[in-house]
């Protein structure tokens, strides 16, 4: 039981410490490719997804210029990979659904949406940070109610926003905006 709980108490610091790092990112100016980095996370955890019998597809615009954006590819990858355990470990085993789709918005940027079916999440819990569908006592007590608040700092330091709504039908849709760099020559 103390490993356990040493070992719990070490994630939430490792979660506590890459919401900090994300506020105090430096910001790298390199093009990333959204749609090929999405399509990598995907493939990292679709073997998760299988486990559960959950359904991930995936619909980027691959190889497409347009959906390149200015950061740093290692907090943009985390941004993917927490956005998808979140769609994962927050659905239904067996007849569940994650879709993520990049794009290119001629408003927005490139977005990025995850969206997955599940529960039936409260509009008014949505946006706060450390919420946790389930309480620690009726949970396998993974996760921190973290997640999201990562994602929303890593999308502010890219420049960009997180916005998340509760689906009519259960689960949660994750939309992540990005400005599109303005890069010489394009």
């Amino acid at each position: 039981m103390l490993r356990e709980t040493n070992e719990r108490n070490i994630s939430v610091v490792r979660a506590l410490l890459d919401l900090a790092s994300a506020d105090h990112a430096p910001f790298d100016p390199d093009p990333v490719d959204l749609a090929e980095l999405a399509e990598r996370a995907a493939a990292e955890r679709s073997a998760q997804a299988s486990a559960r019998g959950i359904r991930l597809d995936v619909d980027t615009e691959s190889g497409c210029e347009t959906c390149e954006v200015a950061g740093n590819a290692t907090l943009l990858r985390q941004l993917v990979l927490n956005l998808l355990d979140n769609a994962l470990v927050h659905n239904d085993s067996w007849t569940g659904d994650v879709r993520l789709s990049v794009f290119r918005d001629r408003d927005a940027g490139v977005v990025m949406e995850v969206e997955n079916t599940g529960p039936h999440v409260d509009k008014a819990v949505v946006d706060e940070p450390f919420y946790r569908a389930r309480s620690r006592v009726s949970s396998d007590r993974s996760g921190h109610g973290l997640g999201l608040a990562i994602v929303r700092s890593i999308a502010s330091a890219h420049h960009g926003t997180a916005t998340a709504s509760a689906n009519p039908e259960g689960g949660l849709t994750v939309r992540i905006e990005l400005p599109a760099p303005s890069l010489p020559g394009r």
